[in-house]
Parts: structure tokens; C-alpha cells; sequence
């Protein structure tokens, strides 16, 4: 048996021991009895049980990661290149760190009022941080821990204007347009993903110190050919200009592995030596 929330575990037998506690003083005139002094210790332990329940929970999954519901399976089956490239071995890693990644992060639906976003849609744009960081032991991108999901182009705050992806560095949000990220992630040719573009943000952002490869002054005519993308729709897709063009460069080294490889070897190279997998 699977257990979803181990803190919720921990603190029912010290919530009975308290409540038994009480249950003994409201029948017993002598409040003071040794047996009183217990119930501030376990007010406290059941307090901080209760605060930390997050890290708690976290901490469990990834000892024991949550089984992926079968329609989520079904999807990566059915739509993952990269999951089904991947051995046995490596698919059941691929699913773990998914759920583990699901159980861990908030996911919100943005709309008239902020909704919870359904498990499909959180495992589709999840799916492009397991691939990013498949790699790597550290593969959860703390302390981008909110994911928040328009169906539309979208402004914000910091960018009061309507593009389709964002990444706040100061609160650790991903910001994600679905109306953009879903059909590129079906079809790959004729859609930007930019649920990849904010992840790789993200982790360059998190890995500031990287030294990061040398791009050849016809990058753009290269990435074009590799993924038949007018290199200047991108700018149009995500909304405004890419001041680190090496975000545009690993999304297509994720996404068009096979011709990447082909087009731009050494940088295939470089980014295989980064990311510690060869996709």
C-alpha cells in the first residue's frame, strides 16, 4: 500500500495521544497530573509535523514515488519520443521522477479565478523538466516550485504585454501559455515548445556559473534547417526578444536531438557533456 502523505502518518498517533490526554484530565479533577505535562510536547510536535508537512511529504516521495495514474502512462506512450527511446530501466526513472515532480509542485490554472490545473495537463508540461534534467541527480529545479498555466496569451506584471512564456526568478514561477505549449508538444515542426524555453530559463538561470559553449554566427540559419521554424516566428511565439540565445539553441537540442546532432555536432557535444545525457 501506498502511503500519499506520510506527515499525516506521523501526526495521527501524536494528535490520539493528545486528545487522549485531554479525554483522561476532563474526567479526572487533578490537573496535576504528571500525565497533563505531556500535552504542550505534543501540541508543539504536531505543530511542526503540521508546518513542515510539505518537505515531509517530499522527502517520502522520493524514497517511494507515487505510481503515475494509467492515463498519464498512456500519454507518454502514445506522444513521448524521448520517453520511448528510453529503456525499461530508464522509463520506470522517467516515471518516478514525474510523479515525484507532480506530489512536490504547485500547479494552478489561471482563468477568471485561479484554478488547480488537471494531472494530464501538469504531466504534459512537466514532462519537458524530467527530460531537461533527466541527467542529473538534482532534476526538481528548486526553487522554481509554482507552475502556472493560461489558455492564451497572457501579460504579467513584469511584462505587461501578451507572450506565451515567462519565468520569475525572484518568486520561482514558471508561466506557461497551454494554447502554445500543447501543440508543440504533438507537433514539434510547426510549434515552438515553449514549456522547454521556460525550463531550460529556469535552469540556466539556477546554474548561473556554467560555461557555456561558443554559438557559430549562423546559428539561426542552422537552427532553422534543424527544426523548420522561421527563426524570427520564435520571438513572435515566446513574445519578446531571448537575451541568452543558448535557451533557444537546448531547446532544439532536446527536441531535435537527431538533427541537431547532424547539424551542429560539436555543440551537440558540448550540451551532451552539460546535461550528462545524450538525447
Amino acid at each position: 500500500m501506498r502511503i500519499y502523505s506520510i506527515a499525516t502518518v506521523l501526526i495521527i498517533p501524536f494528535a490520539a495521544a493528545f486528545v487522549y490526554i485531554i479525554y483522561i484530565g476532563y474526567n479526572n479533577s487533578d490537573y496535576l497530573n504528571p500525565i497533563n505535562y505531556w500535552l504542550l510536547p505534543l501540541l508543539i510536535i504536531i505543530v511542526i509535523l503540521f508546518l513542515f508537512t510539505p518537505q515531509i511529504n517530499h522527502w517520502w516521495h522520493k524514497r517511494n514515488p507515487p505510481k503515475l495514474a494509467s492515463f498519464i502512462i498512456r500519454w507518454l506512450e502514445t506522444h513521448s519520443e524521448f520517453y520511448n527511446r528510453l529503456s525499461d530501466q530508464d522509463k520506470t526513472k522517467f516515471r518516478d521522477r514525474l510523479s515525484v515532480h507532480l506530489e512536490s509542485r504547485e500547479f494552478s490554472f489561471m482563468r477568471e479565478e485561479k484554478e488547480n490545473l488537471p494531472e494530464d495537463f501538469k504531466a504534459i508540461i512537466a514532462h519537458n523538466l524530467i527530460q531537461l534534467t533527466f541527467g542529473q541527480d538534482d532534476y526538481l529545479l528548486d526553487p522554481y516550485e509554482r507552475v502556472v498555466a493560461y489558455n492564451h496569451p497572457f501579460p504579467s506584471p513584469k511584462k505587461q504585454f501578451l507572450h506565451n512564456a515567462e519565468v520569475d526568478h525572484e518568486d520561482g514561477v514558471i508561466l506557461i501559455s497551454t494554447e502554445q505549449l500543447f501543440p508543440a508538444m504533438l507537433d514539434k515542426h510547426n510549434y515552438y515548445n515553449v514549456g522547454m524555453h521556460a525550463y531550460v530559463e529556469a535552469y540556466l538561470n539556477k546554474h548561473n556559473k556554467l560555461s557555456l559553449p561558443s554559438l557559430p554566427e549562423d546559428i539561426s540559419v542552422k537552427l532553422e534547417e534543424i527544426s523548420q521554424h522561421d527563426f524570427t516566428k520564435v520571438r513572435e511565439t515566446v513574445g519578446y526578444e531571448t537575451e541568452n540565445l543558448h535557451i533557444i539553441v537546448i531547446n532544439y537540442f532536446f527536441i531535435f536531438p537527431n538533427r541537431f546532432k547532424e547539424m551542429l555536432p560539436e555543440l551537440y557535444k558540448s550540451y551532451a557533456n552539460i546535461f550528462n545525457q545524450q538525447p
